[in-house]
């Protein structure tokens, strides 16, 4: 699953726009800052396991322990972060064949 197709996921039930929308500028925003190298690794797996928190939180209309999710956050920032590193693979190994020159 790519990264936008995750992204998607994590947001289903919030059906508000302006919610929906936050969300969406807050993940390009994790993902612009480690692409340009303003973030170590470290720091945007940290961001997206604070992310995908809030989100779920959220997304939590009864009261959850809150192991279960931060585990669940856990999980859904690491496939988050592989289809990412995946997706920055593909960009690297394209750019440098450089097709349609």
């Amino acid at each position: 699953m790519s990264y936008q197709e995750h992204v998607v996921k994590i947001m289903e039930g919030i059906t508000d726009f302006d919610t929906r929308k936050n969300i969406i500028i807050s993940f390009h925003a994790l993902l612009e800052s480690y692409k340009a190298g303003r973030m170590s690794e470290k720091e945007f797996k940290e961001g997206l396991l604070l992310l995908c928190y809030d989100i779920l939180s959220l997304k939590s209309a009864i009261t959850v322990d809150e192991g279960i999710l931060k585990d669940q956050a856990k999980d859904w920032a690491e496939k988050i972060y592989k289809a990412v590193k995946s997706e920055l693979i593909k960009e690297k190994y394209l750019s440098r064949l450089r097709i349609g020159e």
